[in-house]
């Protein structure tokens, strides 16, 4: 399933989400999937691999956890810090 930009940013496809819906997948994790699958497109153009890796860590930790902004969660790796290649 592939995600396209909404009319404004933040808006995902409320069919998709229905889609995901009607097959049992509740609306907050349905949200999340399609969210994912949109950061996957962008980042999969990204062709520094530490920065790609760094971006898809923090994505994927920030969807798949609690809404705790990255950089106020001590434990986080997604922190500003310097990427080396």
């Amino acid at each position: 399933m592939k995600c396209a930009h909404g009319v404004t940013v933040g808006q995902l496809d409320e069919n998709a989400v229905f889609y995901l819906r009607a097959r049992g997948v509740g609306e907050d994790e349905a949200r999340k999937m399609l969210t994912l699958a949109f950061a996957a497109d962008v980042l999969a153009k990204i062709e520094l691999p530490a920065l790609k890796g760094y971006l898809e860590h923090c994505v994927s930790d920030l969807l798949l956890s609690d809404r705790t902004p990255v950089d106020e969660r001590p434990s986080s790796q997604c922190t500003r810090r310097t990427l080396t290649t």
